[in-house]
């Protein structure tokens, strides 16, 4: 008879005993001494290890008992790859003669003899094809490799790998140089295969410079064709290439710490010819006196420090501070924006009577304050001498700018103090004995009596519309 024994998994030893198999074989006797047949063992996973147990007529697996009549000996088999189990594992057979502890690798050649061999024991496990270089390889013409396993049976066709391949096969390959201000990169890559050019338009990158230097990416050059690419493209490589990068020099926006107020720009970087915006707030109780700016023109070795150009005014537009960058040169790498602040102090200001003559006052002037911040709104109450009337008022600065004045009524005018003291003075005109006469009677109501200068007395009586 015969037996089949299908291993999948787990671990699992076999002794065989005398006149027969460990595992997938038998003997079978009667009167006539009829041998066995061997069986077929199926192998797709775990561990089997089948000892002989040093019987000379026992067999390892699948093997019927030696003694059998007819001079036969009916063998089973060991199907150990994945096309003869249900698990498709590949299995792999070493072997020790002997009962010895050192176990050889049993090639696919060597199976039936040494899975059979008397006192031989059997080490089945699952295969790796790595092992003391089980793999072997060929290669074909279409992109793939043949892979073997010289333990198992295990075979597969397999796409390369690139640009270098397990098989021996190596794509060709292109260099790509990038020269920039890191320096010079090269990239090796598989012909065909693509690469994005580093950076994006507009990035501000840095020099390697004291002090640093900052430019704009505008793009990439290749050198080999003269062509320019945006920053961020994506190039195929069919041909070793060489790229350069493309910048335009911009330059560092930086305040000085102030005192007594704040400055801040709009740009932190800036090309020449970009118009820059320089907020100014003073402190409450300061001024603005001067904003400028400066920058490096030179390096002095013997004190180790830098050497700046004169500070440069930036001009008030409308309380609004704006500059153009210049082109710097040499080791500019900017400029540098500073404020000076001034404390506010009151301003006076000052009354110039209106005299005729020495003695005679022909009317007054007096402000709501004799001294005021700048910015302060002023008050001025005109008082004419009786017979005398407002022909002009005057407000100059002391460096003798005019001030404007605002008219509220006859008798009284404002203005803003401005950030220097100023001069208030009015003329007058004296007015005639007709002329009071009849400003008299135009402010006095009907059936008034008029007294001119205590020398004569006029009646009137006014009526509507008339004299």
């Amino acid at each position: 008879m015969d037996g089949k024994c299908y291993i999948k998994n787990g671990n699992i030893e076999v002794y065989a005993a005398v006149g027969g198999a460990g595992i997938g074989g038998g003997m079978e006797t009667d009167n006539t001494g009829a041998g066995g047949e061997g069986g077929d063992v199926y192998i797709g996973g775990g561990t089997l290890k089948v000892f002989s147990d040093g019987y000379s007529d026992a067999q390892a697996i699948g093997y019927g008992w030696q003694l059998c009549p007819f001079g036969t000996d009916p063998s089973g088999s060991v199907y150990i790859s994945s096309d003869k189990n249900t698990t498709g594992k590949y299995m792999r057979v070493a072997y020790s003669e002997d009962n010895g502890a050192t176990y050889k690798i049993a090639n696919k050649g060597d199976r039936s003899s040494k899975c059979h061999k008397d006192e031989c024991i059997l080490f089945i496990t699952e295969c790796d094809h790595h092992d003391n270089d089980g793999l072997s390889y060929s290669i074909n013409s279409n992109g793939t490799h043949t892979e073997s396993c010289k333990y198992c049976g295990y075979e597969a066709r397999v796409a390369h790998t690139e640009p270098d391949c397990v098989c021996g096969y190596r794509k060709p390959t292109n260099t790509v140089t990038l020269n920039s201000l890191d320096g010079i990169n090269l990239i090796v890559l598989a012909k065909g295969s693509t690469i994005t050019l580093p950076y994006a338009t507009g990035d501000i990158v840095a020099g390697n410079t004291v002090p640093t230097l900052y430019y704009a990416v505008t793009g990439w050059k290749d050198v080999s064709s003269n062509t320019t690419y945006e920053a961020g493209s994506d190039i195929t490589v069919t041909a070793d290439m060489e790229f350069t990068l493309l910048t335009d020099p911009v330059y560092s926006v930086e305040c000085t710490e102030t005192e007594n107020g704040r400055i801040s720009p709009d740009l932190s970087t800036a090309k020449a010819g970009d118009s820059v915006k320089v907020k100014v707030l003073p402190d409450t109780g300061y001024s603005v006196s001067s904003v400028t700016y400066t920058y490096i023109v030179d390096y002095d070795y013997q004190s180790s420090s830098f050497i700046y150009a004169d500070p440069v005014q930036i001009t008030d537009v409308d309380g609004l501070y704006q500059l153009v960058m210049p082109s710097l040169s040499g080791p500019a790498n900017g400029i540098v924006i500073s404020a000076a602040f001034t404390k506010d102090t009151e301003q006076s200001v000052l009354i110039i009577p209106a005299i005729s003559g020495e003695t005679e006052i022909l009317g007054t002037v007096a402000a709501d304050t004799e001294s005021a911040m700048a910015g302060t709104l002023v008050t001025l109450t005109v008082t004419p001498a009786e017979g005398c009337s407002l022909r002009k008022i005057h407000c100059m600065t002391v460096n003798d700018a005019e001030v404007e004045l605002t008219r509220v009524s006859d008798t009284c005018y404002t203005f803003t103090m401005p950030a220097y003291s100023v001069i208030v003075s009015a003329d007058f005109d004296e007015l005639s004995n007709w002329k009071m006469l009849q400003e008299k009677i135009d402010g006095a109501g009907n059936g008034a009596t008029i007294t001119l200068d205590g020398n004569c007395t006029a009646a009137a009586f006014i009526t509507p519309g008339g004299r």
